[in-house]
């Protein structure tokens, strides 16, 4: 007895679709014969005026200068006797007490590259100044001399870096933007 009353509701359900899809035909054809053109100057002009002003910006933020880095100072030293450590700090302070450079490090034997993106404030958010701070480190030289290379902001400046079994010697004219001190340190 169930089956009779289930087939009229699936003929008015098919109906139904059928009479929809239909209907939608139909008004993309009415859609298509529309010509958004004619309504082009019945769009009204902004009605904002133009003496307006946006409100004040009170939520505390950085400008695009606290990010920006004018120079490196960088102190090389060896840890258990092969790693080389570069303790890297910004020449110029921000306005936050705890600064962190962003840099990305090329760590391969036939030659090293750091490359200093950016500075930006990390938690707690305490009033500076203060320098920018990294560490990078390179885990072991074999001996000779190779490429060693700083970028900053776009900008890169080459030196050499030479191994020995006794000490590292950092061969570098760029002091004026990035200054290395020592340029020379025990294994």
């Amino acid at each position: 007895m169930k089956r009779i009353y289930l087939l009229p509701l699936l003929m008015l359900v098919t109906a139904c679709t059928i009479f929809s899809c239909s209907q939608e035909a139909v008004l993309s054809k009415e859609d298509a014969k529309f010509d958004l053109s004619k309504l082009q100057d019945s769009i009204p002009v902004d009605s904002i005026d133009s003496t307006d002003t946006l409100p004040t910006d009170t939520v505390p933020h950085t400008d695009s200068t606290y990010f920006r880095i004018e120079g490196l100072n960088l102190t090389p030293s060896s840890v258990n006797d092969t790693a080389v450590l570069l303790e890297i700090e910004s020449t110029n302070t921000f306005p936050s007490e705890n600064v962190l450079l962003e840099t990305y490090s090329n760590n391969v034997d036939s030659g090293w590259s750091i490359n200093v993106t950016r500075a930006y404030p990390v938690y707690p958010f305490n009033p500076g100044p203060s320098v920018a701070k990294q560490k990078v480190w390179h885990p072991s030289f074999t001996n000779g001399t190779r490429p060693f290379s700083i970028t900053i902001v776009g900008a890169t400046y080459h030196g050499t870096l030479t191994a020995t079994s006794t000490g590292y010697t950092i061969s570098w004219a760029h002091d004026n933007v990035v200054n290395i001190s020592p340029k020379s340190f025990p294994r």
